[in-house]
């Protein structure tokens, strides 16, 4: 049985990041965290860890081959690591190519590298859900650059896994999709936005998977394929919790902002999204 590789994790700080970071423990895989500040977690483990800023290219270049010196093991570059503010993002493009798409060239062409990427590298237009297969039409220069670093990433044998709307207990109450609803009186959700939501600790879980069975060169859908507007995810959450927000629903007018970014999955998470709302 071929040993497990050791993984670096990029935005292990995040609201994924802590996610994958209990996955890799439960599962005993080695690993270090690599960002701008050290991880914790809430049992206390010491998570190895690595110093790096994703916008500096010659530190990131630098770490690149630190990395490509250590594969007298086998090692996967796990990168969740990324600039994901919309409204952040087209404040400085500059700084979002170098954190975005710069840092994934870089890793990809050293290391084996899985990265992760989003839903909204589509745009709305076509026929949705979209499988791997369908072209590519971002709105947003967020989505923009995660389609750079997709075809920078892919083209050195790398692979990436598309990830959707993330819901789940954060750290800050403010991260998941859902954690806004559990002391508000009410809530405003758009009815027309259609996206296909999974569970954070099932994205962890698929990312995981994914680097223990890496395949260079490939493309991944991580949803449960169930497609559901942001109003009918909030108001299946709250069917789920003893929560009493009021919901309202209103209609997006943004032209800027895909209407259905659903994806078609190629993974399977082992559980429904009505069963993932229990364990919010």
């Amino acid at each position: 049985m071929r040993a497990s590789p050791v993984i670096f994790l990029t935005g292990a700080s995040g609201y994924l990041g802590r996610y994958v970071i209990r996955e890799l423990q439960a599962r005993g895989v080695p690993f270090t965290a690599v960002g701008r500040s050290r991880p914790t977690q809430e049992n206390h483990l010491r998570v190895p860890f690595l110093p790096l800023d994703l916008s500096e290219p010659e530190a990131v270049a630098a770490m690149a081959e630190v990395l490509r010196a250590r594969l007298d093991r086998h090692a996967v570059v796990l990168h969740a690591g990324a600039l994901s503010s919309l409204a952040d993002c087209e404040k400085d493009p500059d700084h979002t190519r170098r954190v975005n798409v710069e840092s994934s060239a870089l890793f990809a062409d050293a290391v084996p590298t899985l990265l992760v990427s989003t839903d909204l590298v589509f745009g709305g237009s076509g026929a949705p859900p979209y499988s791997i297969e369908d072209a590519t039409a971002p709105m947003s220069l967020y989505g923009e650059s995660k389609v750079e670093a997709e075809q920078s990433v892919l083209s050195q044998r790398g692979a990436v896994a598309r990830i959707p709307l993330l819901f789940g207990p954060s750290a800050d109450g403010r991260r998941g999709a859902t954690d806004h609803l559990r002391n508000a009186e009410e809530a405003h959700l758009f009815s027309n936005e259609f996206r296909t939501p999974l569970h954070v600790e099932d994205a962890a879980r698929g990312l995981v998977e994914l680097c223990l069975d890496f395949e260079g060169g490939s493309k991944h859908h991580l949803t449960y394929g169930e497609r559901v507007s942001r109003l009918g995810l909030g108001e299946r959450f709250l069917e789920a919790s003893d929560c009493s927000t009021e919901l309202l629903g209103v209609e997006c007018q943004d032209a800027d902002r895909p209407r259905d970014v659903s994806l078609v999955p190629t993974w399977s998470p082992g559980r429904s999204l009505d069963e993932s709302l229990q364990s919010c």
